[in-house]
């Protein structure tokens, strides 16, 4: 995702109690247009649907 401009980060970084849950923590910031969030959040949404 990195390689698409799209930032994740596992959920075990986030985890306080050492027992992190099959998720991934996404962020939206700084200054994109919507039409380039709408085509992240997409590329996100394919990546989930079909992961390597």
């Amino acid at each position: 995702m990195q390689e698409a401009g799209v930032w994740v980060v596992a959920g075990a970084a986030f985890s306080t109690d050492g027992n992190s849950p099959q998720a991934v923590r996404v962020c939206l910031g700084g200054a994109m247009s919507w039409s380039e969030c709408a085509d992240k959040l997409r590329l996100l949404a394919q990546a989930l649907d079909a992961p390597r």
